[in-house]
């Protein structure tokens, strides 16, 4: 799913450049909140597996590469001062949203065409943009949202979609389209969310059909 070119780095700045920006000041924000939050060391210790895939995410957010970036922190606490680290880190035109202790990053821009291709399953009469996000979300059929190519974990038939580091780290799963081409695209794009982000060139993904 091909996000809206919306990066809005320095002159000069390449779309690689611009995402491992977001990625530190993602984590540097994250760790005003979380003291704990690990650091990549070097080739061999990327840090925590689930932190590494939020600085990505959110980097790809911001881009308009991913249409969405989620968090189900459970929290309101927690979810409004994450909500409220990223803000003061992120470019203004940026959306950053807690709401029922979930997390959005989102430029609407990026999101509403997708809410308004299918307006019987995305709009409510009366919903905002960001209603209807948190709607979809709250009962886990935002796969559309997220980039993913499947509204929901449990849809059938669907590629289910790995992304590793080198030979054995998994850093990502999510379920994609039951087309082929459409699934390896949609893999292509979720995995180079993390080579922007953190300039690994040792990423792959692998996809295994599920009728």
């Amino acid at each position: 799913m091909v996000g809206i070119s919306i990066h809005p780095g320095g002159a000069g700045e390449d779309l690689r450049a611009f995402a491992a920006r977001i990625a530190i000041a993602v984590r540097t924000a994250s760790r005003a909140v979380h003291p704990g939050w690990t650091e990549p060391k070097g080739a061999g210790n990327p840090g925590d597996v689930a932190e590494r895939p939020i600085e990505a995410q959110i980097a790809a957010a911001t881009a308009g590469r991913k249409p969405l970036y989620f968090e189900p922190w459970g929290y309101e606490q927690v979810s409004r001062k994450f909500a409220a680290a990223y803000r003061k880190a992120l470019p203004p035109d940026v959306e950053v949203k807690a709401v029922g202790g979930m997390l959005f990053v989102y430029h609407p821009e990026v999101v509403r065409p997708i809410l308004d291709r299918d307006p019987v399953f995305y709009r409510r009469k009366g919903e905002s943009d960001l209603a209807s996000v948190a709607r979809v979300s709250e009962s886990s059929e935002n796969g559309g949202l997220l980039g993913y190519g499947a509204r929901h974990m449990a849809v059938r038939p669907a590629y289910h979609v790995r992304i590793f580091r080198g030979e054995s780290l998994l850093l990502y799963f999510f379920v994609s389209s039951p087309d082929e081409e459409t699934a390896a695209r949609i893999g292509y794009e979720r995995t180079a969310d993390f080579n922007h982000a953190h300039g690994w060139d040792d990423l792959r993904f692998v996809m295994e059909f599920q009728p």
